[in-house]
């Protein structure tokens, strides 16, 4: 296995097993308790930022540091309610890098699209702005509800959003996303740009 091969398998990997985290704490909560369990979230989510570096301008690196700091010191110290913040702190951390993105381009999506060797246009440019400020308004609007149903709701219903729901949605918007993109590319003759 080269290199490169095993740093993106341990990149899926960590990635895995941070969706999986809704699970884990609806699973394991009363048998390992929060202390653990928050130590676990805080090792997982330093791993992960330090495995997508290469996709995060510098200082969105450091913002998505100061959040991981942020939710160490509410995990440590918040015991289950600190544990369920663990989707409104990602939801965070993607919409303050997404929109960093968006005041310092190129954008998030744009970027992407540059590290798969696409082509990248102005008109693409454009393009890839606007699918990063959607995905900028459905970060904030899953931290929002994820930070209120880590309140008011069970851990049954946190999970089943967190662990769940939430995953329905993304998937929904790729989906969405890679259909107006072929219709896009249609209407302007685009044959290569955003893969």
């Amino acid at each position: 296995m080269t290199r490169r091969t095993g740093v993106g398998a341990s990149r899926w990997l960590l990635a895995g097993m941070l969706l999986l985290y809704p699970l884990a704490v609806y699973l394991l909560l009363d048998r390992l308790g929060a202390g653990v369990l928050g130590i676990l979230l805080i090792v997982l989510l330093a791993l992960r930022l330090n495995s997508v570096t290469d996709l995060l301008p510098g200082r969105a690196y450091f913002i998505g540091i100061a959040i991981v700091l942020a939710g160490a010191v509410t995990v440590l110290g918040g015991g289950t309610l600190a544990l369920k913040s663990y989707p409104t702190i990602i939801s965070l951390i993607l919409l303050a890098v997404f929109g960093y993105t968006l005041l310092v381009p190129p954008s998030m999506v744009e970027r992407i699209a540059r590290i798969a060797g696409s082509e990248i246009s102005d008109r693409i440019i454009s393009y890839t702005r606007k699918v990063t400020i959607v995905w900028c308004i459905f970060f904030a609007a899953n931290a929002f509800v994820s930070a209120w149903i880590s309140v008011a709701g069970s851990i049954e219903a946190w999970a089943f959003y967190n662990g769940f729901f939430a995953y329905l949605i993304v998937g929904a918007l790729f989906a969405t996303e890679l259909v107006i993109r072929y219709f896009y590319k249609r209407h302007y003759r685009i044959s290569t740009g955003v893969r």
